[in-house]
């Protein structure tokens, strides 16, 4: 009384074979290196030795100042208190 199902292979491989993708390989070809041009007429550029006021040079300048006056003003405070400690030692 039992019914026996028949397995149905052909379906299963087919399906199989459709989930497989191929992959192309490319090759890939070097580039070429361009012809080189002799006469060219190059850019004028600066002098080493050039000077040439830019935004940083200005930037620069302001950073040097403020680093400058905050040294005399460090330089002052130690010499204050360099007067202070000898005036205290040559009462003593």
């Amino acid at each position: 009384m039992a019914i026996t199902k028949k397995l149905n292979t052909k379906k299963t491989i087919s399906k199989v074979k459709s989930s497989v993708k191929k992959s192309l390989v490319k090759k890939t070809h070097p580039k070429q290196a361009e012809a080189m041009r002799s006469f060219r007429i190059s850019p004028d550029t600066l002098p080493f030795f050039g000077v040439q006021v830019t935004k940083q040079t200005v930037y620069w300048s302001v950073l040097l100042i403020f680093i400058m006056i905050m040294q005399l003003w460090i330089l002052n405070i130690q010499l204050d208190v360099i007067k202070v400690t000898d005036s205290i030692t040559a009462l003593h």
